[in-house]
């Protein structure tokens, strides 16, 4: 047995905590060793192995952003939102034309065509 793991019945916060504490060992080992880890992880936590893999790579990991360091963690969910984009409708565009306008903020990412429809729609 290669993994840590504390006895008991785990929620998911148990889970991302178990993660966490096999990260640093998933991270110096080798192959052979990572894929006995990833089995005994899958069979114990009931979970994807292709995300464990993920989280376990991640977990713990510095990104270093000009000074500021950001410090990956497993207990928070991922940074971006999948899925269709938000789209404005018109009575939320007038709003924000009247927010930019006096904030001084010259229409941001707007090309001239999508600020004609704007000027049409109001």
């Amino acid at each position: 047995m290669v993994i840590n793991i504390p006895k008991g019945i785990y929620t998911m916060e148990d889970r991302k905590a178990i993660i966490s504490a096999n990260a640093p060992l998933y991270r110096r080992s080798r192959k052979k060793i990572k894929s006995n880890l990833l089995n005994e992880l899958v069979n114990v936590l009931k979970m994807n192995r292709k995300y464990i893999s993920f989280l376990l790579r991640n977990s713990g990991k510095k990104l270093y952003r000009g000074k500021t360091i950001i410090v990956a963690d497993p207990k928070s969910s991922l940074l971006y939102k999948r899925g269709r984009k938000k789209v404005y409708t018109k009575d939320v565009i007038r709003p924000l034309v009247e927010i930019w306008k006096l904030s001084g903020v010259k229409y941001p990412f707007f090309d001239d065509i999508i600020l004609r429809t704007l000027k049409n729609m109001i």
